[in-house]
């Protein structure tokens, strides 16, 4: 299965060192990482903007251990135009995808319905309006 995966507001930061204290910098990068681990044989890929093409070879070994993951915005280079350059870089490598998936904002596993408890744990959390069909 070919799967895109994305990050909406920020980017997904994989460099620990630059995450920030409050923001959830550390949660996009850790469900990519999980999903593309415990589904060595499927091919997610960044299209969102990422740091994972500007990681050390060790550091994107311990972060995608099966190389399943692919950062489509490895290979913009300036004078490339963003608003479509992901739409003709999955057209240049006939790639289509099966499915896609985006964080959603700084908190996105507190967005899932009927799934995240409140601190006290005694009601499950409401969501943001945004995140309910």
């Amino acid at each position: 299965m070919k799967v895109g995966y994305g990050k909406i507001g920020k980017s997904i930061l994989f460099n620990e060192s630059l995450w920030a204290a409050i923001g959830g910098d550390c949660e996009a990068p850790a469900v990519i990482t999980s999903v593309a681990r415990y589904n060595p044989d499927d091919t997610f890929y960044l299209i969102g903007k990422s740091d994972f093409s500007r990681l050390s070879d060790a550091k994107r070994k311990e972060v995608a251990p099966n190389n399943n993951i692919i950062d489509v915005w490895g290979d913009f280079r300036r004078g490339d135009n963003v608003t479509d350059f992901v739409v003709n870089w999955f057209e240049k490598n006939n790639v289509k995808l099966d499915t896609a998936f985006f964080y959603g904002g700084p908190a996105g596993n507190a967005n899932m319905p009927d799934k995240i408890k409140t601190v006290k744990g005694d009601r499950i959390a409401k969501v943001l309006e945004c995140f309910e069909n």
